[in-house]
């Protein structure tokens, strides 16, 4: 079932020029797919039946994919198993170190 999703609202256009609205909405389709974006009074008539989420004042960003990580894992997603396993292993790598990963060449 499609749906409406208001709140505030941080989208970005296709030149990567944030746009933020403090009262924005999004239209989900059923497969997930953002099929609108912009602020809740411009939103299109033919959505304003479907079932609303009001996130209030929580800031809502379509789209984002979450790319951390938990920093205990650096060894196995980078290979980094050459590393030194006192002190902070970021700051402790040097040059001469960087050619021992395929991943950081």
């Amino acid at each position: 079932m499609t749906r409406v999703i208001k709140g505030q609202t941080l989208t970005f256009e296709g030149d990567g020029t944030p746009r933020h609205e403090t009262r924005g909405a999004l239209v989900i389709a059923d497969d997930g797919t953002i099929l609108w974006t912009g602020p809740q009074p411009l939103l299109p008539h033919g959505f304003r039946q479907a079932p609303i989420d009001d996130y209030g004042d929580l800031i809502v960003m379509p789209g984002l994919i979450d790319p951390h990580i938990h920093f205990p894992q650096y060894r196995m997603l980078a290979d980094l198993n050459h590393m030194p396993r006192s002190g902070n292993p970021v700051c402790s790598l040097d040059k001469s170190q960087l050619h021992r990963s395929p991943f950081l060449m």
